[in-house]
C-alpha cells in the first residue's frame, strides 16, 4: 500500500466530493467538518461519477439514478445501487489531505445459526434488493432465490436504453449484483416459474410441481 496526498482539506466543499487520483485509484473525497472520507469515484450501479454528486443530510447522492450512501460509512441505504462504497482510509496531515491506495477491507455482519427459510420470488430490482439486503444484514438461515429466467439477475433498464439503440451486445447487459454477494450465507437459486403460493401454509408451488415451505416469502 502506498500514501499519496491528493488535496488540501481548504478544498474541500462539505456538500460537494473531490475527486482526486492516487496512484492508479480514482477515489473521491467527502468533508465531514474536520473529517473527510475517501471512496471509490464511481458509482457501484452503473459507473456515473459520484463527484458530480451532492452531499445532503449525511447521504452523498449519484447524480444520475440517485442512488444514496451513507456519508461516514459509505453503505447504501437507497437504490438502485445494491452494493456499498468501497472506502480508504483517509487523513488529515496539516493542511493536506492524505490517503491509502488500498481499499479498506468490507466489514462482515455476523452470521448465526438460523433454521428459517425465505423465498424470493423474482429477480428483478425488486428481488435482487430483498437477496443483496438480506445477505448483508447477515440473513444466515435457507435463502431461496426463484427465477424464471436461468440468466443471474440483471440489469433491465440496459435493455430499454443501451441493448435497443445498439450500443450493447444483450450478452454484455450487467449483473444487478456481484458474484462475489451472491456466495454469502445460505443462497439457493432456483430456476422455475411460481404456480401458487399458499399464505396459510406458507407453501410455494412451482409449475414443475416442486413445493417449498417457507418461513417468510
Amino acid at each position: 500500500m502506498t500514501q499519496y496526498a491528493v488535496a488540501r482539506l481548504a478544498q474541500l466543499d462539505e456538500h460537494r466530493p473531490l475527486r482526486v487520483q492516487a496512484g492508479s485509484e480514482e477515489l473521491i473525497l467527502v468533508r465531514q467538518g474536520e473529517q473527510v472520507h475517501a471512496y471509490q469515484g464511481n458509482c457501484p450501479h452503473a459507473g456515473a461519477p459520484l463527484d458530480e454528486g451532492v452531499v445532503c443530510g449525511g447521504l452523498l447522492v449519484c447524480p444520475w439514478h440517485k442512488a444514496a450512501f451513507a456519508v461516514d460509512d459509505g453503505v447504501v441505504c437507497e437504490p438502485p445501487a445494491l452494493a456499498d462504497l468501497r472506502r480508504y482510509k483517509a487523513w488529515i496531515k496539516g493542511d493536506e489531505v492524505w490517503v491509502d491506495d488500498q481499499p479498506l477491507p468490507a466489514t462482515e455482519p455476523p452470521r448465526h445459526s438460523d433454521a428459517r427459510c425465505f423465498v424470493v420470488v423474482g429477480a428483478g430490482a425488486a428481488g435482487s434488493a430483498a437477496v443483496a439486503t438480506l445477505l448483508a444484514h447477515g440473513f444466515a438461515g435457507r435463502l431461496v432465490w426463484i427465477d424464471q429466467e436461468r440468466q443471474p439477475a440483471y440489469d433491465r433498464t440496459a435493455l430499454s436504453k443501451f441493448v435497443i439503440a445498439g450500443q450493447m451486445p444483450p450478452d454484455e447487459v450487467p449483473a444487478l449484483l456481484e458474484a462475489d454477494a451472491l456466495r454469502k450465507g445460505q443462497l439457493e437459486r432456483k430456476y422455475g416459474k411460481v404456480r401458487t403460493l399458499n399464505s396459510q401454509k406458507r407453501q410455494v408451488t412451482l409449475a414443475d410441481g416442486q413445493q417449498i415451505d417457507y418461513d417468510a416469502c
